[in-house]
């Protein structure tokens, strides 16, 4: 839901006796979201005085006041990753090519760039295009045919990266291939390798880089159990566009996944789009507003958004989110064996406890059906 008031015009002098005008309405986004979901709304910007505006638009603030983003590895931006094999992780999730697919027909050490679904937000920045490297990454930048792998992060490019099996790879050898689409009911955008070699050949690999219209992205990773001569110059991990920070999972370490998905959470739960342009004397345009829950706790956030001419503020639009969730317990492991015990001894299992959710979880005991079994500890 969305409470919005509209904001009175609002007049700025100019030379030449001219009265410099404009409007942005509405005032204030107030909104309600669950944990995981995604709206935009729509601010209008129009020009009312005799001479062309030229405006940026831009996110300022936002911050989460009594909640705040989901904690875990990652980053000093925000974004927090975690993979399938962990207790709490995603789950693993193969997206299955469909019949329309665009083909990729890339040469060694080559790239192409390509237009995306959605407008994509990527460590504070927004993307419409991006390129897909044969050398197993994708990025926002204009280097897409590197092929000597680097640590993240690094000032050297590429940079705005999502390496996903970053290596020199060469999809010129046998039945290698290189595909993309997109899926307006789930919102996603894929890109998939299929039976990439090394250059100089290797056993196949084949691997998914999925972007969330959320601003998340998955790193799927096929059956690799039979897979000879793994590369460890291999780098695993995401990293914004002037390299200063990133989220490195691999660099030149065995990488050997198996029905493996690794998740990027974003923090960036506020942007506009456009950001910045001109309008004509009696012109106005609309501005999408999005909000993003998909990396969010339960709880109250504000953020605002500024539009401003040159360097003077015209306009600043406050924006409260408030994020409801539900905790969701989950265990492991699921089962608890216990071997043959003598008369008077022990034997001690350990039981994991785990809130998978997007609230606080409040656990005020626990109970046991069968006299042979005590807790150790208090469960509280």
């Amino acid at each position: 839901m969305s409470i919005a008031r509209l904001l009175p015009l609002i007049a700025f002098p100019v030379c030449c006796g001219q009265l410099a005008a404009t409007n942005l309405s509405p005032e204030e986004l107030n909104l309600l979201l669950e944990a995981g979901q995604i709206t935009t709304q729509t601010l209008v910007l129009s020009n009312s005085q005799a001479v062309p505006f030229d405006w940026r638009a831009s996110v300022v603030q936002q911050s989460g006041t009594t909640a705040m983003m989901l904690a875990a590895g990652g980053d000093s931006f925000g974004y927090r990753w975690s993979d399938s094999n962990e207790a709490g992780g995603p789950e693993f999730r193969w997206f299955s090519r469909p019949e329309a697919v665009q083909e990729h027909r890339l040469g060694d050490d080559d790239s192409v760039a390509v237009d995306l679904p959605f407008n994509f937000v990527f460590y504070g920045d927004t993307y419409q295009q991006m390129r897909i490297s044969s050398n197993g990454f994708l990025t926002f930048g204009p280097n897409g045919n590197a092929h000597n792998n680097a640590p993240i992060p690094s000032p050297a490019t590429p940079n705005a990266l999502i390496a996903v099996y970053w290596c020199d790879l060469d999809p010129t050898i046998g039945d290698s291939s290189i595909h993309s689409w997109s899926d307006p009911e789930t919102q996603v955008f894929v890109v998939e390798y299929t039976n990439i070699q090394r250059l100089g050949g290797s056993t196949p690999m084949t691997f998914q880089a999925v972007l969330h219209a959320n601003g998340n992205i998955s790193m799927n990773y096929a059956d690799t159990t039979g897979i000879s001569n793994v590369s460890t110059a291999v780098t695993v991990g995401i990293e914004n566009a002037t390299g200063t920070v990133g989220s490195q999972v691999v660099h030149n370490t065995v990488f050997q996944p198996s029905g493996l998905t690794i998740e990027f959470r974003s923090p960036t739960w506020l942007s506009v789009m456009p950001s910045a342009g001109s309008l004509l004397p009696g012109a106005s345009v609309a501005l999408s507003v999005t909000a993003n829950a998909g990396a969010l706790n339960a709880g109250q956030y504000e953020g605002t958004i500024r539009l401003s001419s040159g360097s003077e503020t015209r306009h600043e639009v406050p924006v409260r989110l408030e994020v409801t969730g539900q905790p969701k317990l989950q265990l492991a492991p699921s089962t608890l064996t216990f071997d043959v015990v003598g008369v008077g001894g022990t034997i001690e299992r350990t039981l994991d406890l785990n809130n998978a959710g997007s609230a606080p979880l409040i656990l005020t005991g626990a109970e046991i059906n069968n006299n042979a079994f005590i807790w150790l500890e208090p469960c509280h």
